[in-house]
């Protein structure tokens, strides 16, 4: 069912304008939509074992202001692993992330990280901060704390062996009751090597520190959700006492904020884009006055 679901997202991505490019880059088959008739190019870049098509409230909102480009990666959904391998680490995701959308470098694209993909957005800034002119993080996952060894062997039991409902429950704060329909689907998906063997390959540097989240551009908005039960303890609270730029805790909002709160981030955004408003006037004696209002 969860398959379907998506399906029917894909063809709603057609039909609202996406098109559907690949790319090989270091043996992945990459597929990824290209959306959107703005100015600024954005990456958009989705989490553990999900899908690019679960962007699409966010990227729908976005398409008259960004010009986006949403990528499966590899072992999930459009794009394909290299023969041979059940997954790819997060080095080799980012440097496919970057390769992505290198031909846009000089028009330094915006990038937008949910969970793991977050992970990715915030390294490749690091990586890279010339190459970007902002970032935008959702339930971001993958900081380094005192606990994370313990704490990763007990989200990657948890994936493997956590009940199909309790797993759903974690990611979404009270969805309609329609939606329980593509819990076994989401179970599978997060027990597929593609996940757990990444997990088990990831090592202390794959991950971020409280310290170099401080050093991410301010120019920047994290979202948290307020419900969210499915990143490792701690993990949101770290992000956001260190985080430069806007930080936003979104109420009534699990996991899966990029769906559940898809038109207030995206109005977030949206405003990030916009320069201020600006007011001229003359003063007394001919000199000209501009402020921001």
């Amino acid at each position: 069912m969860l398959e379907f679901v998506r399906r029917m997202a894909h063809h709603g991505m057609r039909l609202n304008g996406a098109t559907v490019g690949r790319q090989t880059i270091g043996g992945c088959d990459v597929g990824y939509y290209r959306l959107g008739r703005g100015k600024q190019p954005a990456l958009l870049i989705h989490g553990i074992g999900d899908r690019s098509v679960h962007w699409q409230g966010i990227a729908m909102v976005l398409r008259d202001v960004l010009d986006m480009t949403i990528p499966d990666m590899p072992g999930c959904g459009l794009s394909t692993l290299p023969p041979g391998r059940t997954f790819i680490s997060s080095a080799e995701s980012r440097h496919i992330l970057h390769t992505l959308v290198e031909p846009l470098a000089d028009q330094r694209p915006l990038l937008i990280g949910h969970s793991l993909g977050g992970l990715f957005a915030a390294k490749m800034m690091l990586e890279a901060p010339e190459r970007y002119s902002g970032l935008v993080l959702i339930n971001p996952g993958g900081l380094k704390l005192p606990e994370s060894a313990r704490d990763g062997k007990i989200f990657r039991d948890f994936l493997a062996f956590g009940d199909r409902m309790e797993i759903f429950q974690r990611i979404f704060h009270q969805p309609p009751a329609f939606m329980r329909i593509v819990a076994p689907g989401i179970q599978r998906q997060l027990q597929a090597p593609v996940v757990l063997d990444f997990i088990d390959a990831m090592h202390d540097y794959d991950m971020i520190t409280p310290a170099e989240v401080a050093q991410l551009p301010a120019h920047g908005l994290l979202f948290l959700g307020e419900e969210d039960q499915f990143l490792p303890p701690g993990t949101l609270e770290g992000y956001a006492v260190r985080f430069p730029g806007q930080v936003t805790w979104l109420p009534n909002s699990a996991h899966a904020s990029q769906v559940e709160c898809a038109g207030q981030i995206a109005g977030a955004i949206r405003r990030m884009l916009s320069p201020p408003a600006r007011k001229t006037w003359v003063q007394n004696g001919g000199s000209v006055v501009t402020s921001q209002w």
